[in-house]
């Protein structure tokens, strides 16, 4: 495994197991290395940018969240959020 892919798995452990294309271009890694990985089976693609190990449960919020930035919670979801 290249360094590109350390990079990608420390990436991953750092955010819960999850990566975005984002990150990973901010971190100087080619996005082709993403490719690379889920041809691999190390991550898999959850939506447009988002991807995950496979042991990872996908959380809702967080990717309405990266989908919608500018969007807020309100109402019942913001209760549960904020206990």
């Amino acid at each position: 495994m290249n360094n590109n892919l350390y990079e990608i798995q420390s990436i991953l452990e750092n955010n819960n197991g999850l990566i975005t294309a984002t990150q990973i271009t901010n971190a100087g890694i080619p996005r082709r290395c993403l490719t690379e990985s889920v041809s691999a089976g190390m991550i898999y693609k959850v939506d447009r940018g988002i991807y995950a190990r496979p042991d990872v449960w996908e959380d809702e919020m967080y990717l309405m969240q990266y989908r919608f930035s500018k969007g807020v919670f309100s109402h019942g979801t913001a209760l549960y959020l904020h206990g």
